[in-house]
């Protein structure tokens, strides 16, 4: 068999380097039972250049054979033997469906209690959709769907309130309505005579919700917003149009303006050479210039000020400096979730 056992990622740079390298240990094949391919252990090791190194170790048990379950994930244990680990069991129905999870930290000090969450599935659905959920306190949240399309149709949470929701079938129709009554509705619609819509528009959506302003969005052949349509207090429109150059990119985006008046361009200057940009042009004609260096961004604007900002090579922030050079340095975890600031 030709399941991976290793695969590694390695980015770098000369200032930065992250790895990660993930380790995979099997079951033995028991090709009579189709027991193949199953993880027993997955150890994932994480490095980055002076930032330290961290292993996570994941083990996963399976029902035996003989069990209705068999070979469907038992347990899934992260960090076995660890203070922190945490265990969690599936539980399912003879149709395959899960039927509860159970999570426990037995080897937690101070010690902590299991909690059970269990999921039903009406037979209306076939099956096919989970329409409880209870958690491990006993409160639960039910739903409703389209029995053809699978489409959410009402959610009611803990406290027995009801969000309901339509569509149509190509999904150019969505409301949704909340217990208070607030509304939300948007439609997609061809472009057919609509006399705000832009040259080159296809398409355009219309959304409002319950005591706010309706919201027009036209789209060009390529998925593009080439103009924003609000209403003001006295259903005034207000325009925000868009312009891109022949390679797609955003060139011109305006400042929001009324009808009839002449609209005001902020405009990006790509580099001739590599897509990035190289300077802006604001409406009253000052500019923003950039110098990049590595993964290094500077900008300076009119009067000499400069900010900088420096990424990692996974595209992380690892350091901003603003105009009066002071200083913010960025840390992450192993799984860039967590984040540090260091003044």
């Amino acid at each position: 068999m030709n399941d991976p056992s290793e695969i590694s990622l390695l980015t770098s740079e000369d200032q930065f380097t992250f790895e990660e390298k993930v380790i995979n240990n099997y079951y033995p094949y028991d090709e009579t039972n189709w027991v193949i391919g199953n993880v027993e252990f997955s150890t994932t090791q994480t490095s980055i250049k002076d930032h330290g190194s961290q292993t996570k170790i994941r083990q996963f048990d399976f029902y035996l054979i003989g069990d209705q379950r068999s070979q469907k994930l038992w347990k899934e244990i992260i960090e076995p033997g660890d203070p922190l680990g945490l265990i969690t069991e599936y539980d399912y129905y003879p149709n395959g469906n899960i039927k509860s999870i159970l999570r426990s930290a037995p080897n937690a000090n101070p010690p902590l209690l299991s909690r059970l969450s269990t999921l039903e599935y009406a037979p209306v659905y076939q099956s096919r959709f989970i329409t409880k959920v209870t958690d491990p306190f006993g409160y639960f949240t039910k739903s409703t769907y389209n029995s053809v399309t699978g489409k959410l149709e009402s959610n009611t949470d803990i406290n027995a309130l009801t969000v309901t929701y339509s569509s149509n079938l190509f999904a150019t129709y969505y409301q949704s309505k909340s217990p208070d009554g607030t509304q939300n509705m948007k439609v997609l619609r061809l472009v057919n005579g609509q006399p705000e819509a832009p040259l080159n528009a296809l398409f355009f959506s219309w959304e409002q919700m319950s005591g706010s302003s309706e919201t027009y969005i036209y789209y060009d052949k390529l998925g593009r917003v080439l103009r924003i349509v609000t209403k003001g207090f006295d259903n005034t429109s207000i325009f925000v149009d868009q312009k891109y150059d022949q390679y797609g990119r955003l060139k011109k985006i305006s400042d929001p303006y009324f009808s009839g008046d002449s609209p005001l361009y902020t405009e990006e200057k790509y580099n001739s050479t590599f897509p990035r940009v190289d300077y802006k042009i604001f409406p009253d004609q000052t500019q923003l210039w950039y110098t990049y260096n590595g993964l290094t961004t500077i900008t300076t604007n009119e009067v000499g000020q400069t900010t900088m900002q420096k990424k990692n090579a996974i595209g992380l922030l690892d350091e901003s400096t603003d105009a009066n050079s002071q200083t913010v340095k960025f840390e992450y975890s192993y799984n860039s979730n967590d984040l540090i600031l260091l003044w």
